[in-house]
């Protein structure tokens, strides 16, 4: 791999790490429940708290049938419609 290659890649994997995290963190946040709101999903978290991580980047979305937000909107469907946001591709995982 040449070193132009190698750190896109690093970029990429770096990128997909820190929104796991953020989308994980923020499944229980004792603001969230200081205020009454309870749970907030991990799509919520991120386009109220975090999207200038993703605005005006292109993002490939690793999800699955599962991926909603409190409403049942499809975390896809959430994410393409977004005007800032330029989903560009899916990832799931393969079926046996």
């Amino acid at each position: 791999m040449d070193n132009g290659r190698c750190t896109r890649v690093n970029k990429w994997l770096i990128l997909t790490l820190l929104l796991m995290l953020v989308s994980q963190r923020g499944a229980i946040s004792q603001e969230s429940h200081m205020n009454g709101k309870g749970v907030v999903l991990g799509v919520e978290n991120l386009l109220q708290n975090h999207l200038d991580l993703i605005k005006g980047k292109r993002v490939g979305l690793m999800t699955n049938p599962s991926g909603v937000d409190r409403n049942l909107r499809s975390t896809v469907d959430l994410l393409f419609k977004h005007p800032d946001i330029n989903l560009t591709a899916l990832f799931g995982r393969e079926r046996n």
